[in-house]
């Protein structure tokens, strides 16, 4: 309903209108706005009365844009990590020791309270600028990346299994520096 019109400080006019289901008045652009957007969602949903043409099995699942593998189970998908960390009390999340969103592997996954989960990031952070000081990683280009000291000692060294890996080691499920994450990690309930 129509309550008030102004001209706006750009000449445009504006118009008060109250919702005819919640009464709550705002200015909006076009007299023929009645209705609030929380109120009309509210109005136009109807559920849908026939099923979804793509049924999804059980299992079914994608990567999401932020790196986490969700899996399709009761009728809704559900992250990869949260099922194989099993019973996640309320206020906890799982975190991935190291880091790779999609190694779901029981051994890389700790269910930690909110409160450990910001203080396990904090650290992280502290370390990550240490390294930066101490020289060990370098910002160029716009990029952070090992000094070419620490690239050296790592292709002279030995990289988690305790044997030096090279670039086109056939079925090697360990990451390699200056490639970068291993991506083969299998989903595992």
């Amino acid at each position: 309903m129509l309550i008030s019109s102004k001209i706006d400080e750009r000449g445009r006019y504006r118009y008060l209108v109250e919702c005819p289901y919640c009464e709550k008045q705002r200015w909006v652009a076009h007299k023929r706005a009645s209705t609030c957007k929380v109120c009309a969602g509210k109005q136009s949903y109807v559920a849908p009365s026939v099923p979804r043409r793509d049924k999804r099995m059980p299992g079914d699942g994608y990567i999401t844009s932020q790196g986490y593998h969700l899996v399709y189970r009761d009728g809704r998908y559900i992250p990869a990590h949260r099922i194989v960390a099993g019973e996640i009390p309320e206020n906890h999340v799982v975190h991935h020791i190291d880091g790779n969103k999609i190694n779901n592997k029981p051994e890389n996954l700790i269910v930690l309270s909110k409160k450990d989960h910001r203080e396990t990031h904090g650290q992280l952070e502290r370390l990550s600028y240490y390294l930066i000081q101490t020289g060990m990683i370098e910002f160029s280009d716009g990029r952070y990346s090992l000094s070419s000291a620490m690239k050296k000692f790592v292709d002279e060294n030995a990289v988690n299994s305790g044997e030096a890996l090279s670039v086109d080691a056939e079925g090697n499920p360990e990451p390699i520096p200056h490639v970068g994450r291993c991506n083969d990690y299998p989903f595992e309930e």
